[in-house]
């Protein structure tokens, strides 16, 4: 839905611009789509906006998710990338940028002039950006940003074989040194949390906190899906359930404390790889029901999501917890580890967070999400208004015009 438009042309949230939003590529992780919901963000706050995707096939993707939106598609005509590209990209971050930074070379560069703003979705495309318009924003996604803090908590919660976790350290410090660039060269950096706000300011750059915006449709009110089953109905989603990182052994651990002989307790569990569970669903009691549901296209999840009374969420860190957001916005509330970024993604009662890190710290805060009372339709109302599209659409409106808080 677009921002009325006041009598001299106007949006109501102040002054139409131009937004030039990127850039989009093949991959469907929150980064990549971070640039899709903020020019459908920028669209609902009435700005005119063109959206930049690598591919013809990225394209299409878009196209058909975001439909008549009046987002202007400027394809740069990458070529599709092999298997054996794409895993070298996910392990050297500047291969990404320069495949890009090649194709916007090569593109008529006229016809991303003329912009008020430019939002990119990553610090290390800013560089070719640079010159073409007198505002360029980049999202700030990765905490803490300072080198060898980074290195420690990278290492820390990787976990997992001891060469995999020197790939993983590797490459944040590929992300971190993409980043200081990046920051050096944009207008200001639109950070995830206040977390990450606070200490980028403290080192003398311009930074803003503004959540990713998020958009789940929902059906009605959240409370017409509850399960009516009697069961404590227990959620978990991640893409590969057993990354090392979202630990979602501990959710299951969870289950076997919680579930007791007269009190049902059921752990659903979306996403690849169940099989790497198979340690803690054997020293499950036979009462207690863990049910495998694979992984699910976004609408059967919040279907799934408005079925539970608390998401689980054992993450050790995230850069920013889209699936906590998902949930908040289908009105179930999340429990999650006293990780980053949660303290501030949580904040006013959206969701419980534990004490320590600890699985019985955990059934804690599963059990006062539980209980709370701030869940369906009033809990989805407090969402919109924090992370939904229009509301983040008028204050990125406000920060690119100048008037966020710095």
């Amino acid at each position: 839905m677009v921002t009325p438009m006041t009598s001299d042309g106007q949006c109501a949230a102040g002054p139409r611009m131009k937004v030039l939003v990127g850039v989009q590529d093949e991959g469907m992780n929150g980064i990549e789509t971070y640039a899709e919901q903020v020019a459908l963000a920028a669209r609902s706050a009435g700005h005119e906006v063109t959206l930049i995707v690598t591919t013809a096939g990225a394209a299409r993707s878009v196209r058909g998710r975001i439909g008549t939106t009046g987002i202007e598609i400027f394809e740069l005509g990458v070529a599709p990338i092999s298997p054996r590209r794409q895993f070298a990209e996910r392990l050297w971050v500047g291969l990404q940028a320069q495949r890009i930074g090649a194709s916007l070379r090569a593109a008529s560069l006229d016809r991303l002039r003329g912009y008020d703003v430019i939002h990119l979705n990553r610090a290390a495309l800013v560089p070719f950006f640079t010159g073409l318009s007198e505002r360029i924003f980049v999202a700030g996604w990765f905490y803490p940003h300072a080198r060898l803090p980074r290195l420690r908590e990278t290492w820390r919660h990787a976990r997992g074989p001891l060469m995999r976790r020197a790939a993983i350290t590797a490459k944040s410090l590929a992300f971190f040194q993409a980043d200081e660039r990046g920051y050096r060269a944009a207008t200001a950096i639109i950070a995830c949390s206040e977390t990450l706000a606070a200490q980028l300011r403290q080192q003398g750059r311009r930074a803003i906190a503004c959540p990713p915006p998020v958009q789940v449709e929902i059906p009605g009110s959240g409370e017409e899906s509850r399960s009516a089953d009697g069961a404590l109905n227990l959620l978990v989603c991640c893409g590969d359930l057993s990354h090392p990182r979202k630990n979602l052994g501990d959710a299951v651990r969870c289950l076997r404390i919680l579930a007791q002989r007269d009190r049902p307790v059921v752990l659903r569990a979306i996403g690849r790889n169940f099989e790497a569970l198979s340690r803690e669903v054997g020293q499950l009691p036979h009462w207690a029901r863990l049910e495998p549901l694979g992984p699910r296209p976004p609408t059967e999840v919040h279907a799934e999501m408005r079925r539970a009374d608390v998401f689980v969420l054992p993450s050790l860190y995230e850069e920013w917890g889209y699936v906590a957001v998902e949930s908040i916005l289908s009105g179930t509330p999340v429990a999650t580890y006293p990780v980053y970024p949660f303290s501030d993604m949580l904040a006013g009662g959206l969701g419980v967070v534990a004490m320590e890190l600890r699985v019985n710290a955990l059934c804690d805060a599963i059990e006062r999400g539980a209980a709370t009372g701030l869940r369906g339709s009033a809990l989805s109302q407090a969402g919109q208004e924090r992370f939904g599209s229009a509301a983040v659409g008028e204050r990125l409106g406000r920060i690119w015009q100048g008037h966020g808080e710095l």
